[in-house]
C-alpha cells in the first residue's frame, strides 16, 4: 500500500545548531588552507581513475555513518559519476556571475536554471516545475511528496536572501545551505540533486577559487545513506546537526588526504 509523507519548507538553522556549524566551519577551513594551490581539476582526474569506495577514497566509510546507517538497507552501489563533471563544468563556468545574481532575484532564478541546463546537458525540460513531485515508492510503498510548486518562487527568493548574507564570511555555511534548500525546493522535475551539488560547490569555488571541492556525490557512495538521512532530517525537523556533522566529518577527512598529497601523487 502506498504511503505518502510530505516535506515542510526548509527553514533556516536555530541558534541551537550554531555548535555543530561551528565546528563544521573550523574544519572546514582547514580543507581551505590545505588545498590552497591544488586546481579542483586534480581532484576530478584522481575521482575518474579510482573506483568509489572507502579503500579508494582513502576514508573509512564508517567514520561517515549516520547513528541508523547500520540498520538501513544495504549502500547504494557505485552510481554514474559522470554527473559529477557536469557538476563541476558548471560551477566552473558560472561561478564569476554569481554574486550578481545573488543581488537579483530575476537573475538568480536565471542562475538557476543555467546551472541545470548546464548539469543536465539539456536532456530535460529546462523549466521551473508547475507540478507536484514525489520520490520513486520503496520497497515498502514510502515515498517523500516535495513542498508545492506554489512555493518556488518565493522559496527561491529565501534562498538567495540567506545565501546573500552568507556567502562572503560564511562561505561553508552557504555551501550546507545551498545543498539542503535546493533540495528542499526541488524547482525541477528532475536533475535537482545535480544542480544543488553544483551550486553549493559554485559557492566554494566563487569564496577560493578553484581550491576546494567537495564531491558530495562521491562521498555519499560510501557513507551507507548517511547524507540521505541526515538530508531527510534537516527537511522534516529543521535539524541541521547531522548534516552539519556529516559535512564536517568529510571535510576533515578530505582535508587529512591533502596535507598527505594521497590524492595529488605521481600516480594520479
Amino acid at each position: 500500500m502506498l504511503q505518502g509523507l510530505s516535506l515542510p519548507r526548509m527553514r533556516p538553522p536555530s541558534a541551537a545548531e550554531t555548535g555543530p556549524l561551528l565546528e563544521f566551519e573550523r574544519r572546514s577551513s582547514k580543507l581551505a588552507s590545505c588545498w590552497t594551490g591544488v586546481d579542483s581539476d586534480l581532484i576530478m582526474q584522481w575521482t575518474f581513475k579510482h573506483p568509489v569506495n572507502s579503500s579508494s577514497l582513502y576514508i573509512p566509510g564508517h567514520l561517515l555513518h549516520h547513528e541508523v546507517s547500520p540498520h538501513v538497507d544495504a549502500p547504494y552501489g557505485l552510481a554514474d559519476f559522470s554527473t559529477t563533471r557536469a557538476e563541476l563544468n558548471a560551477a566552473l563556468l558560472y561561478f564569476d556571475s554569481l554574486r550578481p545574481a545573488l543581488e537579483d532575484e530575476k537573475q538568480f532564478t536565471d542562475f538557476i536554471l543555467k546551472l541545470h541546463q548546464e548539469v543536465t546537458g539539456g536532456s530535460i525540460q529546462n523549466i521551473l516545475r508547475v507540478q507536484d513531485v514525489r520520490t520513486k515508492p520503496d520497497i515498502d510503498g514510502k515515498f517523500i511528496i516535495y513542498p508545492s510548486a506554489t512555493y518556488i518562487e518565493e522559496d527561491l527568493s529565501s534562498l538567495r536572501q540567506l545565501l546573500l548574507m552568507l556567502s562572503d564570511e560564511r562561505p561553508f555555511v552557504a555551501f550546507l545551505a545551498a545543498y539542503l534548500f535546493l533540495l528542499n525546493i526541488h524547482p525541477f522535475v528532475d536533475g535537482n540533486g545535480r544542480v544543488a551539488r553544483s551550486l553549493a560547490n559554485t559557492l566554494l569555488l566563487r569564496a577560493f577559487g578553484r581550491n576546494v571541492w567537495i564531491p558530495i556525490k562521491e562521498l555519499a557512495s560510501i557513507s551507507r545513506r548517511s547524507l540521505l538521512l541526515s538530508t531527510r532530517e534537516a527537511h522534516l525537523f529543521s535539524t541541521w546537526a547531522p548534516a552539519s556533522k556529516f559535512m564536517g566529518t568529510s571535510v576533515f577527512l578530505l582535508s587529512h588526504i591533502a596535507t598527505n598529497r594521497l590524492l595529488f601523487s605521481s600516480t594520479i
